[in-house]
């Protein structure tokens, strides 16, 4: 996930997905420096919201919701 696409679903706060495991939302999305290198990292808050995870960004996935149709 881009940095750019990270903060739009933080911001509507929709749930996420980061190596098979389901999150509530994206907490935070945090930019570091390291060797000259920026790299981004982002905080997903676990569906009983108590507990934080930080992973890389290139590994997180917005869980796209399948509207079903009644006819």
């Amino acid at each position: 996930m881009a940095q750019s696409e990270a903060e739009k679903v933080m911001m509507e706060e929709r749930p996420v997905k980061c190596k098979g495991i389901e999150y509530r939302k994206i907490d935070s999305v945090i930019t570091r420096k390291r060797d000259g290198k920026k790299y981004v990292q982002i905080a997903l808050l676990d569906k009983g919201g108590n507990s934080i995870t930080i992973d890389a960004a290139s590994a997180v996935e917005e869980i796209k919701e399948e509207v079903e149709i009644p006819f």
